[in-house]
């Protein structure tokens, strides 16, 4: 529906120019009555889809001196999709299902483009996730068990998913430890990411993504049910 707004057009023109080069990152673009009469629209509409573009965080609008393009990023794009993540506790499951079909592609790409010292970085986050299991150190299994996530996410190469990760990184961390808080689910975890390692370091893509989704999945479980008792108490 929006796609068939003035401001929404002209906002995928001004991208189109910066994306083939035509206005570079860091330069001033032209003066709004020039950018009225060049792509001929109205300044409202113009300013409309100058503030978009500023929101996106794609312009810099610089109050008494000028519009400057900044560097597109996929950040840029995901950023205004962040409220989404502040929402109340009800909307959990949607947001981990999100996490769920995101970051199991991301293992995915993990296990085709691992290289030998990624295997060697994962392996080492594996030996500390045991130990801390092994010596009841929650947080500290927690730690080890975010860092080994966003180093699978890392391997996958694909910046536009990292991005997207990297939305539930902060709310990943929260219920993550959340979850590991109950001994049973870290011993259940520990054997997850095992196999999600094992998985990654032969290269078996699709049973890495397999894994991923079923650790996840099972993660959510707990989860849900951990909030179930607090809410639920006997």
């Amino acid at each position: 529906m929006y796609k068939n707004y003035k401001y929404y057009q002209i906002s995928q023109i001004i991208i189109d120019k910066i994306a083939t080069g035509q206005w570079k990152v860091g330069e001033k673009i032209p003066p709004e009555a020039e950018l009225c009469q060049l792509l001929n629209v109205s300044r409202v509409t113009l300013r409309e889809s100058l503030k978009t573009l500023a929101i996106l965080g794609i312009l810099d609008i610089v109050q008494g001196d000028g519009t400057y393009v900044n560097e597109i990023s996929p950040a840029s794009f995901i950023e205004p999709l962040l409220p989404l993540l502040r929402c109340n506790a009800a909307r959990i499951e949607e947001v981990y299902t999100s996490r769920i079909i995101v970051e199991s592609g991301c293992c995915s790409l993990a296990a085709e483009n691992a290289t030998e010292d990624d295997v060697a970085c994962l392996g080492r986050l594996i030996e500390e996730m045991r130990q801390a299991a092994e010596d009841g150190q929650q947080e500290r299994y927690s730690v080890a068990d975010h860092q080994f996530h966003q180093k699978i996410i890392q391997i996958s190469g694909n910046q536009l998913l990292e991005a997207v990760c990297n939305m539930f990184s902060e709310l990943a961390t929260y219920y993550t430890g959340k979850i590991n808080e109950a001994p049973e689910a870290i011993s259940s975890s520990l054997g997850d990411h095992v196999k999600i390692f094992e998985a990654v370091r032969n290269h078996r893509s699709e049973y890495a993504r397999v894994m991923m989704s079923e650790h996840l999945r099972t993660s959510l479980l707990y989860l849900l049910k951990r909030q179930s008792d607090a809410e639920h108490p006997t």
